[in-house]
This record gives C-alpha cells, sequence and structure tokens, in this order.
C-alpha cells in the first residue's frame, strides 16, 4: 500500500514539472517533446527546478523574500543528496531522477549559485563587459544542457562543448528579450554591459556610478545587435562542432533551434526589444510555425549538419507535413490523418490518452511517436 502511494506521489510530481515547464517556458517545453522517452523525466525535472529558482525573485514581493527562497533550493539540493525526503514536488521528481542517474551535484549547486549572486546584486550594479553575461549564462542555460547530457547517460567532450556555446547563446538572447521587464520592475537595463553602452552613448555617470539611461531608442537597438551578434557567433561556433557530437547527444541540443528564432525576431524588429511583435507567438514566431521548425530541425538535424541546405520555410514546412503524414500512415495504419483540423498539439494528445487509459504526463513520457504527430495539431480519428 505504501509502494502504491509512493508511486502516485511521484507520478504527481513529475505531471507538475510538465505543467510547470508547459506553462513558464513553452519553447523549451516542446524541445523536451523531442526527446527520446527515455530522456524526458529527467529533462523535464531538471527544467522545472530552473523554472523555480529562476521565478524565484520574480514572484516575491520583498527580494529578501525572494533570496531566501534561492538559500532554500540551495539547502534542499543538500538534502536530496542526503536522501532526505522534501515535500515539494519539483524536489521530489529532481531527487528521483538524481538517485536514479547519478547526477553530479555540481551542476545542480552551479545553477543555484549563480542565481544567488544575481539576486544579491545591488539594483543599479551594472556588469562590466559581455563576458560577464556569458559566464551567467554558462552557469544557468549551459548547465541545465550538461545536467540533461549527463541525466541521459551521455558523456561527449564534444556534446558538451557544443551546449557550451548553445546555452551562452540562448541565455544572452533571453536576457536580451527580458530587458523592457527588468527596465519596468526597476528601471534599470542591469543587464547591458557598460563597455557596450559606453559605446552607443547610453552610459551616464551620477555620483561616482554608472547609470544607462534610454535617451535614444535607436542606441538602445544597437546595444542589442551588439550584444545578439554574440550569441549568433555562439550559434555559429555550435553548428561547427555538428561532425563531433554523438547523434544520441543532438536532442538534448534542440534549445539552440528556439535561440535562433529568437535571433530571427530580432532582426525583423530591428532589434527592438520594445516592439510588440516579440511578444507573440513563440518568441515572436507564430505557434504553428515555431513547431513546424522545431520538428524539422529534429528530423533533419540541420542544426548539427551545415554540409545540409536550409530550406526556405515554406518548403521545410510542405515537406516535413508530408513526410509526417506518410510516417503517421505507415506507422497507424489503422488511424486516419487530417491535416487541416483544429485540434492543437495538446488537445489531441488528450484524445490519445483517452482512448489508451493514459493520464497526461502517460501521454508525455510513454506515447512520443502519437505526441509528435499531435504536435502538428492534427486531429486523430480512428478508422
Amino acid at each position: 500500500m505504501n509502494g502504491t502511494f509512493q508511486s502516485s506521489s511521484l507520478r504527481a510530481a513529475f505531471s507538475h514539472c510538465v505543467q510547470q515547464v508547459r506553462s513558464y517556458d513553452y519553447h523549451h517545453y516542446l524541445c523536451l517533446l523531442e526527446l527520446p522517452p527515455n530522456m524526458r523525466k529527467a529533462a523535464f525535472a531538471i527544467r522545472a527546478f530552473n523554472i523555480e529558482i529562476a521565478r524565484a525573485m520574480d514572484v516575491a514581493s520583498d527580494p529578501r523574500i525572494g533570496l531566501m527562497r534561492l538559500v532554500w533550493w540551495q539547502e534542499a539540493i543538500d538534502k536530496i543528496y542526503t536522501k532526505k525526503t522534501i515535500e515539494h514536488p519539483t524536489a521530489q521528481a529532481l531527487s528521483s531522477v538524481i538517485h536514479e542517474n547519478k547526477i553530479t551535484k555540481g551542476w545542480l549547486k552551479r545553477l543555484v549559485e549563480a542565481r544567488i549572486n544575481d539576486a544579491r546584486k545591488e539594483v543599479n550594479e551594472i556588469p562590466e563587459k559581455i563576458e560577464e553575461l556569458e559566464r551567467y549564462a554558462e552557469d544557468t542555460a549551459s548547465t541545465i544542457l550538461y545536467t540533461t547530457l549527463q541525466a541521459s547517460g551521455i558523456q561527449s567532450t564534444a556534446a558538451d562543448h557544443a551546449a557550451s556555446h548553445v546555452g551562452k547563446a540562448s541565455g544572452l538572447l533571453l536576457l536580451i528579450k527580458s530587458l523592457p521587464y527588468h527596465a519596468s520592475r526597476n528601471r534599470h537595463f542591469s543587464y547591458i554591459p557598460i563597455e557596450v553602452a559606453k559605446k552607443h552613448g547610453l552610459l551616464v555617470e551620477r555620483g561616482g556610478q554608472s547609470e544607462i539611461h534610454l535617451d535614444s531608442r535607436e542606441s538602445l537597438c544597437n546595444v542589442v545587435f551588439d550584444m545578439a551578434s554574440v550569441a549568433n557567433v555562439h550559434l555559429q561556433k555550435a553548428r561547427g562542432l555538428a561532425g563531433t557530437v554523438p547523434a544520441e547527444a543532438r536532442p538534448v541540443l534542440l534549445p539552440a533551434v528556439p535561440a535562433q528564432v529568437l535571433l530571427d525576431s530580432l532582426r525583423r524588429v530591428h532589434f527592438d526589444v520594445f516592439d510588440l511583435r516579440l511578444a507573440k507567438g513563440v518568441l515572436g514566431l507564430p505557434p504553428l510555425w515555431f513547431q513546424l521548425k522545431l520538428k524539422w530541425h529534429s528530423w533533419r538535424a540541420l542544426l548539427l549538419h551545415p554540409e545540409m541546405p536550409i530550406l526556405p520555410m515554406k518548403f521545410e514546412a510542405k515537406t516535413a507535413i508530408e513526410e509526417l503524414k506518410q510516417q503517421a500512415i505507415e506507422e497507424q495504419p489503422r488511424m486516419a490523418i487530417c491535416l487541416e483540423g483544429p485540434l492543437q498539439r495538446d488537445h489531441a494528445a488528450s484524445h490519445i490518452g483517452k482512448r489508451s487509459g493514459l493520464s497526461f504526463p502517460d501521454q508525455v513520457f510513454a506515447l512520443p511517436r502519437l505526441a509528435a504527430v499531435a504536435l502538428f495539431r492534427i486531429p486523430i480519428e480512428e478508422a
């Protein structure tokens, strides 16, 4: 009876992780759905843990409370590694994957400590150089990828090297996207390096302190361009490692796709982070097109095969849909596929779950092929 209760509690914990990632990190939620089934539980638990610590300062009414929450998570990691029980769903799921996959404690501690160090900075404390932001991205976004690779049993220096560049690009671009949010909270652009702000005339010296003032929208766009260019260099370096990355590691590096999508969206709005188009859809791209793009890269690994030409998006979408349809017909001959249906992925996955008698987490973890079909908003009806 006790074993049944523990199993039920753990399933609820993983379900909570899935919902957290889906609610607060949707583009990475879609990336995780592309992982092989044996990698997903750990990946969702790690991402959910990152959400907990990333949002700690944002949801707290007082910065001191947010910092206390981060310290609580720091101590929770220590308790997990001593096999102590913590009554928190994300901690329970994380504990399960830590002991099942022998995840190194140092990675998780690095994640929390990076957030704590960032939270302890004064509101007007500005990084001197962009290298400081790169280190922060390495300690957060890259470390998530390192941990996921280790949890998946992948030991590859090349994969770690690529993960470092993908994480730095992703972390930098998400910091860029968050500039309006942080400016609205504390009226400071605390994630713009002094050297870049000074270069474009946004740095003001007052009372021995440096402040960044938004006197020119054009100058801010130039600042964002310089920062985004650094992220683009990291994406290019990740592509340059294509031939050395093991095939089993490539799905873990799919977060490079949303990083590229965000970079492209910034280009379309001329690097104006206040342009409302960036807030639409998924990172500025219509949801269906984002999902198609992600699926295409997942299938063809264009991201990690630079020798293969990048096809125009319209052709990519058409080809992907035709191949998906053919694969679905071959693998599920008793199901009829309607490409024009209005059901979204989760709605379709819900129907799949009902017919199979499985609940939502099972749809994510145990039905990858059907979920992949549903990803394209394809309603599935029995023939």
